[in-house]
């Protein structure tokens, strides 16, 4: 999936044709004209601000890194530049208590510690694709979001109420781990 899709389904959902069009075919942005160029650039902005809000409410993304403290500390520099938070501090495997602060994580000792923590995905290249290969996230449930993000920058209050409904159940039902959904096996007596 890259933002691309997300902003694709968007436009088909909102009926913005010429602005679809262009995406699916993969034709120049330079054939649209200025104002669905403006459409354009308008569901890009929303998409990127409906897939960092993902990654931050609903699907976090995590990764693992190896990161030396110094004095107790480990920097968020050290970390990654699109942190939002550390989910997890192990040393040789076992857990680790930590606190944060606004420049770091703080740990009893100093030495390589595994951390595990949560970041936004990187949306500067719409045809990149983004870390979301565990198929929670897709173009359609980001797509409603954007329809959504669209119709309030754009006043249609109402339209957005739709769009914004549709939007949070899919994420609800992406956030919810599958064995949580799974009903017991039933069995006669």
């Amino acid at each position: 999936m890259t933002v691309h899709d997300c902003v694709k389904f968007a436009a088909e959902s909102l009926g913005l044709d010429a602005v679809a069009q262009v995406l699916t075919e993969k034709t120049p942005l330079s054939g649209l004209n200025a104002s669905d160029e403006r459409e354009y650039k308008l569901l890009l902005s929303c998409a990127r601000a409906v897939l960092l809000e993902i990654a931050a409410e609903f699907v976090p993304l995590t990764r693992t890194a190896n990161v030396a403290a110094r004095n107790g500390k480990i920097p968020y520099a050290d970390i990654s530049k699109d942190l939002v938070e550390i989910i997890s501090v192990k040393k040789a495997g076992r857990a680790v208590l930590f606190s944060s602060d606004y420049d770091g994580a703080h740990v009893f000792s100093d030495g390589i510690f595994e951390v595990t923590y949560a970041f936004l995905p990187n949306t500067e290249n719409p045809d990149a694709a983004l870390a979301y290969a565990n198929g929670k996230v897709n173009a359609r449930n980001a797509g409603y979001g954007v329809a959504a993000e669209y119709c309030i920058r754009t006043g249609q209050t109402d339209d957005a109420a739709l769009w914004d409904k549709r939007y949070k159940d899919a994420m609800v039902a992406a956030a919810v781990r599958r064995r949580e959904s799974c009903v017991a096996r039933r069995r006669w007596l």
